[in-house]
């Protein structure tokens, strides 16, 4: 399951959220691409390519908060 190769901490901190893993490549959803900083936590803390996908932020912050409920 990609959600669980990044911490909870840093999903919630960046409001970004793993959506897959193929290869070396994380396909993360994100509502703000500019967010580089974000994006390079994610990729120091996995190791991997974190290649983003622009989400719209409602649709981002609803499948975070069940995310969060899962975990």
């Amino acid at each position: 399951d990609a959600v669980r190769l990044v911490s909870d901490k840093l999903l919630q901190k960046h409001r970004i959220m793993p959506l897959m893993k193929r290869g070396r490549r994380l396909f993360v959803a994100v509502s703000d691409p500019t967010n580089l900083h974000g994006i390079d936590e994610v990729r120091f803390s996995t190791s991997l390519n974190v290649e983003p996908v622009v989400v719209e932020e409602d649709k981002l912050q609803k499948i975070l908060a069940k995310a969060m409920e899962q975990v």
